[in-house]
């Protein structure tokens, strides 16, 4: 099973924009962060994976995602 972990800087608590996505590739042991507008890249890359682990996915990151970026974990 391939497992990636991801953290997401926004700017603030309540985002408009999303500064980063950082993704580990716990397998490859690989680290890629993803700047900018990159969404369209984020969300192929996230395909890839059977597992996305996030600190505070569920009540943050995830949801975040989606909303600005239409990405759905």
């Amino acid at each position: 099973m391939k497992e990636l972990v991801i953290d997401i800087e926004t700017d603030g608590l309540e985002p408009t924009k999303i500064r980063c996505v950082s993704c580990l590739d716990r397998q490859e042991d690989l680290l890629i962060t993803f700047t900018g507008n990159d969404d369209n890249c984020v969300g192929d890359y996230l395909q890839r994976y059977d597992r996305i682990i996030a600190h505070n996915g569920c009540s943050f990151d995830f949801k975040v995602l989606y909303d600005l970026w239409n990405i759905r974990i």
